[in-house]
């Protein structure tokens, strides 16, 4: 197994590399919102071709001087996603709004 970290600005796709699975151990996300706002999220992977779901439950952090709400995540868990597939994070309010998010995601590459 090889160590794997990636980060996500902006965006919310991460590519699992071609030719090996990742064993993901953390997945830590943050969402920047106009103030007043909800948010959730939820993370979509593919296991064994299989199209998975994880909800994540966002906590709010604080309200910047910019008058953006902030919103924390971090969960320690075991996904095994597929080899040359995305892990999504979708985030989502009653509002519709999305905001900004920020997301990583760390674990191990296995070959396939």
């Amino acid at each position: 197994m090889k160590p794997f970290t990636a980060f996500a600005a902006g965006h919310t796709v991460i590519r699992v590399p071609d030719e090996s699975a990742l064993v993901v151990q953390t997945v830590s996300v943050q969402v920047n919102v106009t103030a007043g706002h909800r948010m959730g999220a939820s993370v979509q992977y593919s296991s064994s071709g299989q199209a998975v779901t994880v909800f994540l439950p966002l906590h709010f952090a604080y309200t910047s001087s910019a008058n953006f709400d902030t919103y924390h995540a971090a969960a320690a868990l075991v996904l095994y996603a597929d080899a040359s597939t995305d892990i999504v994070l979708s985030t989502h309010s009653p509002n519709g709004v999305t905001g900004t998010p920020f997301f990583t995601v760390s674990g191990n590459l296995s070959d396939v």
